[in-house]
């Protein structure tokens, strides 16, 4: 269960700045004026769903994570560099939870990407990739724990057999 999606970014993000101390700018949607500094990583919430149903009053949630690698298309070897990035990206998504409890970082079939759908990144190399989690948003609704221990099995069966029933013809 998270509290709220901000424990989620707030965890991507750290873990993200700590696999990558070489990158510039890591971060959630950030305003892009003029300049940013480069290398950098630009995370943005690509979608929610809902999910499969815990039973528990929980809202289940499925988020798609969109990530953005973006560099200098003036710099030498900009490209081969982004790629290689690209790599160590899918080395610490792989399988992620970020130490919350969420499902496993999946990584959308496309993989990593070349990318010219943000406008904003007009101008700069960028490679695209998303990924998603699901989890259950806030705590039970179901405010009783089972504390009995109990079990209660039903077996059902038919109330006739075969065997109650005639056969005629004609």
């Amino acid at each position: 269960m998270l509290a709220d999606l901000q424990q989620l970014f707030d965890a991507v993000e750290s873990h993200l700045k700590a696999q990558f101390p070489d990158v510039a700018l890591i971060g959630w949607a950030p305003e892009i004026e003029d300049s940013m500094p480069l290398p950098a990583i630009l995370l943005y919430v690509g979608a929610l769903r809902p999910g499969t149903d815990p039973g528990t009053g929980q809202p289940p949630i499925n988020i798609v994570i969109e990530l953005r690698v973006v560099g200098d298309p003036t710099e030498p070897n900009a490209e081969a560099a982004m790629w290689a990035l690209a790599a160590r990206l899918i080395k610490v998504l792989h399988h992620q939870t970020w130490g919350l409890p969420v499902t496993m970082a999946e990584l959308e079939s496309d993989g990593f990407h070349p990318d010219g759908m943000r406008p904003d990144l007009d101008g700069y190399s960028v490679i695209a990739a998303e990924w998603k989690h699901e989890f259950d948003l806030g705590p039970p609704e179901w405010a009783f724990e089972d504390t009995s221990g109990t079990t209660v099995d039903f077996d059902i069966q038919p109330r006739h057999t075969e065997a109650d029933y005639e056969l005629r013809s004609g």
